[in-house]
C-alpha cells in the first residue's frame, strides 16, 4: 500500500491502490456505464431460473435505449415495460414486497420506507444490497405490517409491490444472484466481439472484489483495516481522520489535512470538521475527553462499520494474491497441485485466524503477500476487540459469468446482459469488458 493516494485520480489507479493487479482482456471496449442511471439496472435472481422484473424503467424498441415513463424522449415510441401485479394473500407475520429504486441506497431506501410504516430497520429483512447509483429491484420482508398497508407508500423514485404474507424473514445471502443489464456508451464496438469471446472461453472473469468494496471515491477501509488487524488503534484512527483522497469535497480534505498538521489536537478538530462527517466526529469527541483512549474511540462507530475495515482488509489481501496468482500464469478455472478447491475451482483465501492455506506454489504465492503485508493469520483474532475477530474463509479465483450476451444498438454504444451468482461483482466483468480506459464505477 505504498502508493501516494493524491496521485489516485483514475479507476486504474484505485483498482491498483487495491490490489487489482491483472486482467486477461488485454483490450477491452472502453466507454462509460455511468452516463445515466438508466444505464445500469439491476434485477435481484431469487434462483438461478428466475429474477425480479423492473417495471420502473421501459425499453425503447427503436433506439434501444431504457427510460423512466411511458414513451421514450428521444423518438417518441412506447416504452416497452415489464408487469408486476401485487399479491394481498399468504399466512406468516412478515410481508413480501418488491422494492425497485431509482438511485437510492438500499438501506436508505428501507429506511425511508420504514418511516413511512412505522416500523424500524430490524423489522426489515432482505436479502443482498443493490447498487446505488443504478435502478434496482429486489425482495424486502417487514415483520407486522399487512401487505394492504404498503399501497400508501409514495417516496419518490420508489415504488413498492406487496406480494403477500410469508412465515420468515428475508437474511443475506437467500438469493442465487443478480441479473444485470448494462448500457455502455462512447465504447469501441468493434472490440466488443472479441473481449466477449474471451470472457466466455475462460467461463468468467478474476474474481476480483471491486473498487466499491473499499469506497469508490474514498478508498481507506482496507487501510484502516491492516491496523485494526495488528491492533494499532492510534495508526487506525489516524488513518481513518487524516488520510485524503483527492475526490473527496475541499471541506473535508482540508479538515484532514489540517488534523494530520496538529495530530493530538481533538477539540481544535472538533472546530475545523464539518458536521456532515459524522462517524469522524464521533471519534473526535471521544478523545477530546479521554485523549489517549483510542481502542474505546474507535468503538465508537458502529459494529457494521468496524467490521467493515477487517472485511476490506481481507478483500485487499485476496486481490493482491489473486493478482500474484495471474502474473504467474497460473490458471484461475483449473486447480493445479497444492491448491484447494471448491465446486471444481482453485480458491484464495480471505485470510482469518482458521484460514487454510494451500500447498505448493498456489501457497506459496499466500504466504509471500502475507509476509509482505506483515500479517499472518493469527492477527485476525482481534483480543483487544474481539467481536470483529475475522474466522476467514476461501472464494473461487474465477467469477463465473452466465446468460451473456451482447447487442450493439448505435455506433458507439451497446447492451449487455448477464448474470451473475451472489457474492459477485458486476464491477469485476465490467472491468474485463471495458478495460483500463472504461468507467464502470463511480
Amino acid at each position: 500500500m505504498n502508493v501516494d493516494v493524491g496521485e489516485l485520480r483514475t479507476l486504474g489507479d484505485v483498482e491498483r491502490f487495491v490490489g487489482m493487479e491483472e486482467r486477461v482482456v488485454k483490450s477491452g471496449t472502453g466507454g462509460s456505464c455511468r452516463e445515466r442511471i438508466e444505464d445500469f439496472l439491476v434485477m435481484e435472481k431469487p434462483s438461478e431460473s428466475t429474477y425480479i422484473p423492473l417495471t420502473m424503467v421501459g425499453r425503447c424498441p427503436g433506439c434501444g435505449d431504457y427510460h423512466r415513463g411511458k414513451r421514450c424522449p428521444r423518438c417518441g415510441s412506447t416504452l416497452s415495460k415489464s408487469k408486476l401485479y401485487p399479491s394481498y394473500g399468504g399466512k406468516g407475520g412478515h410481508t413480501l414486497f418488491v422494492l425497485e429504486k431509482y438511485d437510492w441506497d438500499t438501506w436508505k431506501a428501507v429506511r425511508r420506507i420504514g418511516r413511512e410504516l412505522r416500523r424500524r430497520d430490524k423489522a426489515f429483512g432482505i436479502a443482498g444490497m443493490k447498487d446505488k447509483r443504478a435502478v434496482t429491484s429486489q425482495r424486502v420482508t417487514v415483520r407486522g405490517v399487512p401487505p394492504e398497508a404498503l399501497r400508501r407508500i409514495d417516496v419518490k423514485d420508489i415504488v413498492v409491490t406487496p406480494l403477500g404474507r410469508v412465515r420468515r424473514k428475508l437474511r443475506p445471502g437467500d438469493l442465487w444472484g443478480n441479473r444485470f443489464v448494462i448500457t455502455v456508451r462512447d465504447a469501441d464496438v468493434d472490440a466488443l466481439e472479441t473481449a466477449i469471446h474471451v470472457i466466455k472461453d475462460l467461463g468468467g472473469v478474476p474474481n476480483f472484489f471491486g473498487v466499491q468494496r473499499f469506497g469508490s471515491r474514498r478508498p481507506v477501509t482496507h487501510v484502516v483495516g491492516k491496523y485494526v488487524v495488528k491492533e494499532d488503534w492510534e495508526r487506525a484512527i489516524y488513518e481513518f481522520l487524516t488520510m485524503e483522497f483527492p475526490r473527496e469535497s475541499e471541506e473535508a480534505i482540508r479538515a484532514r489535512r489540517w488534523l494530520r498538521e496538529n495530530w493530538g489536537d481533538f477539540e481544535g478538530a472538533l472546530e475545523v470538521f464539518p458536521r456532515f462527517l459524522d462517524y469522524e466526529r464521533e471519534i473526535l469527541e471521544h478523545l477530546a475527553r479521554y485523549p489517549n483512549d483510542y481502542v474505546n474511540a474507535f468503538r465508537r462507530l458502529p459494529y457494521w462499520i468496524r467490521r467493515m475495515f477487517v472485511h476490506a482488509y481481507q478483500s485487499y489481501l485476496f486481490n493482491r494474491i489473486l493478482s500474484e496468482r495471474m502474473r504467474r500464469g497460473l490458471p484461475l478455472g483449473e486447480p493445479v497441485e497444492g491448491d484447494i478447491v471448491r465446486n471444481g475451482l482453485p480458491t484464495i483465501p480471505l485470510p482469518g485466524f482458521r484460514t487454510e492455506l494451500a500447498d505448493g506454489e498456489p501457497g506459496d504465492i499466500e504466504r509471500s503477500v502475507l509476509e509482505e503485508e506483515g500479517v499472518e493469520p493469527s492477527d485476525f483474532e482481534i483480543r483487544s476487540m474481539p467481536e470483529i475477530s475475522a474466522g476467514g474463509d476461501r472464494k473461487p479465483a474465477l467469477l463465473r459469468v452466465h446468460r451473456l450476451s451482447a447487442e450493439v444498438i448505435a455506433d458507439d454504444v451497446y447492451v449487455v446482459t448477464f448474470s451473475l451468482p451472489r457474492g459477485g461483482y458486476a464491477t469485476s466483468f465490467l472491468r474485463e469488458l471495458m478495460g483500463p480506459e472504461g468507467v464502470y464505477a463511480d
